[in-house]
């Protein structure tokens, strides 16, 4: 994202936060030309990041598998700016008022590692923010082209509708992806 987003806002200072070090580092190399950006490889529960010290945030999908997603939230706005701006991508319940904790197995990773695939809806991420919020609202995402199926694991893939929509499917669940946006109350 950080690439990308250079492109638009290219005096913006940048701070990449990742508790993975192979994903800071592919970071690095992908914005290796940019000398505005900062990496941090760190809990971003226990981020050095100070508060209200970030005009905006985003965050691509990571709420979705972590343990501690309400404490997370909260501190993507605690470092923003009194006004400041977040833009989280994940899986949202739009549709029902229902929360989904989904512990995943894949046989089909080294190791058959477990993950979290975790799915909110917008009533609790409402309890969670609306204090700390001048606003928020979850756009959901729709997939404009087909992704071809995999044949094991993990692996994201689209179904097309009779009324044209696709959904996505990954290892049986649907998916069902989100933009959570909103400012923080200055």
């Amino acid at each position: 994202m950080t690439y990308h987003i250079s492109k638009i806002y290219p005096n913006a200072k940048f701070i990449l936060s990742d508790i993975n070090p192979d994903a800071i580092n592919i970071a690095k190399e992908i914005n290796s030309h940019l000398k505005n950006v900062e990496y941090k490889v760190e809990d971003f529960l226990e981020t050095s990041i100070e508060h209200d010290s970030v005009d905006m945030v985003f965050c691509a999908q990571t709420l979705l598998s972590i343990f501690r997603p309400k404490k997370f939230l909260l501190k993507i706005i605690e470092i923003l700016r009194p006004g400041g701006y977040f833009i989280v991508s994940s899986l949202f319940n739009t549709f029902h008022d229902v929360d989904l904790f989904i512990k995943v197995r894949d046989h089909t990773r080294k190791g058959n590692m477990f993950l979290n695939y975790n799915t909110f809806s917008k009533i609790t991420i409402e309890k969670w923010i609306k204090s700390r919020c001048a606003y928020f609202d979850i756009l959901p995402f729709e997939m404009p082209a087909d992704l071809s199926e995999i044949p094991n694991g993990l692996g994201s893939y689209t179904l097309k509708l009779e009324n044209g929509k696709r959904i996505i499917v990954s290892g049986g669940m649907l998916m069902n992806w989100g933009f959570l946006y909103g400012r923080k109350k200055t």
